[in-house]
């Protein structure tokens, strides 16, 4: 059954394509999709090039599929006008062929998106006015034959020309502009989508780059020229640029006519929360960046989310073309009337990320042809990517593990040019001696990680480190500690243990501290002193004995504290249902002295602001006139929650009358001092159709759902954990949640 599709005729496939896109605009879709994991195939013996090391990547084919399915299903692009070169199809000439077809064959109005995932480079520019004179590159398939990488500069100029035509482009990147390396715990790092330049390669090219701007371009990056673009793991284990990957699950919530700054921001949420320290690049002019993803104005496009049928075999067995991709779950319920009957089925399984199986639960099945839209009326949540944490093991008791630190520590205190550390997470540049299940190794503080090639003594760390710095000595568990608490995990729902620690969100790390040894997990892809990631840098240190009842006690605490993490990072990445604009507000800052209005960006110590609803002009066309009750709180960096309203649980439904206004006041206008501790803090609104009973439950370490009757509110509350097979259904106009995330600064 899961290959069905591929005997359904292309003909059907491009007749329910081309009804979707009756739904938009008029302007032809065209877009170039490329995706590249293969750089130096198995096969090869010889290689035609400078360049001194290849990755092949895992997730750019993927990503690639992800974002020609969403074109395809939620933007009403036209399979025919998508043309899509993964691997050795992607070649220099093709990539470069492929922007020119689309200049030749595009009219004035049409849509067209170019995606490309795969390694970014460098390449020195001795005529270049910029500082440090390197041009940005993206790789093609076959530069190990000796073909040259793409330059932003020639990029711009394809670009240019494809916009003269009067297109609307949009241009999106997920891979890297340079070779930084974040440091962390974990034994190595995810693959990042950068190859270093080809040694001493250079070019003298003064041209100047034309302003895209301007000319209706809305180009995205996924990070900054002197970032990496790292790679990770979805729900259903597949591999995916970490950027794509929240691309994928900010479209998932947001309607097709979301503005394109919105989704942007929700993607920068989503890095940040899955611990990446990458930052993405958002260039357009005022009207892309607040016109939908693909650059049509927001009102011409339904926000509604349909799914079309492939195939009825009968009641039980009907194809839907809609999978993952677009947020489907086994459960989901979706509707359509023929003429005044209705008729439900309800998701059973789903098989791709475009492909689900559903069952008719009223009506006659036999009214269903292929090419049928239904309206998905209800959502079937699930269970949220555990919390990761990783314990590294080792085969010493406490007390060889006890002296061992003593005797590295006295060695090293008799070095001056050794600073000690007790925590890792109060200074940025580091080296770290961790033991990684079978031997030794020291991370350097440019990310490089060596091993120390022999028994771990002070004086082999000296010998690793000629020039000094500031040191931590990051002990593994010992066994007993390592035994219980992977007892002790399982059957967390809420948190997994992973032997691969480049997977993992938390670390086990062990510290020296009078003259005892103490477990934290700390995070392992942070840049702690800066806040870059949004959960908390570490958690509370615990003591251990290897007493088994106090080693019970102790377990238990430590567990509790990933536990809250879980839940916090569980409310961060909580999808709501794709929202429909039934409730037409969304949530902002805005400072009482000034009267700006934040909604992104940063704030500075000593500013005061309360908190306000902005109408969305757009989808208050589509009030229902139904009202919310709504609730905010706010997660520092450290983890604290916080309700900021209401106070008193009652007045906050919203909005009060039968008019929209432009904004609605949330309490006090001067609601909360900017303090420290500062980084990036979340704002949540949750507005939902139902009260909940205790709103003091936001203000707790660890969430209480005592006394919740709704499931939905257990969810909500509990985190977004929940146990398999219950599941909880909910309509898209039942609640909404946005997350915004604002960075805190100093003066």
């Amino acid at each position: 059954m899961k290959y069905r599709c591929k005997f359904f005729s292309c003909l059907l496939i491009v007749w329910v394509i081309l009804l979707s896109c009756s739904l938009f605009a008029e302007g032809t879709r065209r877009a170039l999709i490329i995706g590249i994991d293969i750089y130096l195939p198995g096969n090869v013996t010889r290689v035609n090039s400078e360049r001194t090391s290849w990755i092949n990547l895992d997730g750019c084919v993927n990503d690639a599929m992800s974002i020609k399915t969403l074109l395809e299903l939620k933007y009403g692009f036209n399979e025919d006008h998508i043309t899509l070169l993964a691997n050795d199809k992607a070649t220099r000439k093709a990539i470069v062929d492929g922007i020119k077809q689309l200049t030749a064959i595009s009219q004035k109005g049409d849509l067209v998106v170019v995606y490309y995932a795969g390694h970014g480079s460098q390449i020195r520019n001795i005529a270049s006015n910029e500082a440090d004179q390197k041009d940005e590159t993206i790789v093609p398939s076959d530069a190990y034959l000796g073909s040259a990488d793409i330059r932003d500069k020639e990029i711009n100029e394809l670009f240019y020309r494809l916009s003269e035509k009067g297109v609307i482009l949009t241009a999106i990147f997920d891979s890297c502009h340079s070779g930084s390396i974040s440091r962390g715990l974990a034994d190595h790092e995810p693959k990042s989508r950068y190859l270093a330049p080809i040694p001493n390669a250079w070019v003298n090219d003064p041209a100047m780059p034309h302003d895209l701007l301007a000319n209706n371009v809305l180009i995205i990056s996924a990070a900054q020229d002197d970032e990496t673009a790292k790679e990770q793991v979805d729900e259903q284990g597949n591999p995916h640029g970490a950027f794509t990957y929240a691309l994928i699950r900010a479209l998932m919530t947001l309607p097709a006519n979301g503005a394109a700054i919105k989704i942007i921001e929700s993607t920068r949420a989503v890095i940040k929360y899955n611990g990446k320290l990458q930052e993405p690049v958002f260039e357009g002019n005022d009207y892309r960046k607040n016109a939908t993803l693909t650059g049509e104005p927001r009102e011409s496009v339904p926000n509604s989310v349909t799914v079309s049928v492939l195939n009825a075999e009968d009641k039980d067995d009907i194809t839907l073309q809609s999978g993952y991709i677009l947020g489907i779950s086994s459960g989901s319920k979706l509707k359509k009337v023929y003429n005044q009957d209705t008729l439900l089925i309800q998701v059973t399984q789903v098989i791709g990320p475009n492909s689900s199986i559903a069952k008719t639960i009223k009506g006659d099945f036999k009214r269903i042809r292929p090419g049928d839209m239904f309206q998905v009326t209800q959502w079937a949540l699930e269970s949220q990517n555990s919390l990761k944490v990783y314990i590294p093991p080792s085969e010493a008791n406490l007390n060889a593990l006890r002296g061992l630190a003593k005797t590295i520590y006295s060695v090293l205190k008799s070095n001056n040019k050794i600073q000690l550390l007790t925590d890792p997470t109060v200074l940025d540049s580091i080296l770290t001696v961790f033991y990684n299940g079978r031997s030794w190794m020291l991370r350097k503080t440019s990310g490089e990680i060596v091993s120390l090639n022999e028994s771990l003594s002070g004086s082999s760390i000296l010998r690793a480190l000629p020039s000094g710095g500031n040191v931590y000595l990051s002990l593994p568990a010992f066994q007993s500690l390592s035994v219980a608490l992977n007892k002790l995990y399982v059957g967390n729902s809420s948190v997994s243990v992973t032997r691969n620690s480049a997977e993992a969100d938390y670390v086990l790390s062990g510290r020296f501290h009078n003259n005892e040894i103490e477990y934290a997990f700390i995070s392992a892809n942070q840049s702690t002193v800066n806040s870059l990631t949004v959960l908390p840098a570490r958690t509370n240190f615990v003591k251990f004995s290897q007493e088994p009842d106090l080693l019970q006690k102790e377990g238990d605490t430590l567990i509790g504290y990933s536990n809250r993490i879980a839940r916090i990072k569980g409310w961060l990445t909580l999808a709501s249902p794709p929202d429909e604009g039934t409730f037409p507000y969304s949530l902002a800052l805005r400072n009482a002295v000034t009267g700006k209005v934040v909604s992104s960006g940063s704030i500075s110590a000593g500013e005061i602001y309360g908190l306000i609803l902005v109408k969305d002009p757009v989808n208050a066309k589509n009030w229902d006139r139904s009202r919310r009750f709504v609730y905010v709180s706010s997660i520092d960096s450290r983890g604290k929650s916080s309700l900021l309203f209401p106070l008193s649980n009652v007045e906050n439904h919203y909005p009060i009358g039968d008019e929209l206004p432009d904004t609605i006041n949330l309490g006090r206008r001067q609601l909360f001092e900017v303090t420290p501790p500062f980084g990036y803090d979340h704002y949540i609104l949750l507005s939902l159709d139902e009260q909940i009973p205790n709103a003091d439950v936001f203000n707790s370490e660890a969430v209480n759902t005592r006394g919740y009757t709704s499931p939905l509110l257990k969810y909500l509350v509990n985190g977004g954990v929940k146990a398999r097979g219950n599941e909880i259904f909910i309509s898209p106009s039942s609640w909404k949640k946005q997350v915004m995330t604002i960075q805190s600064r100093s003066k």
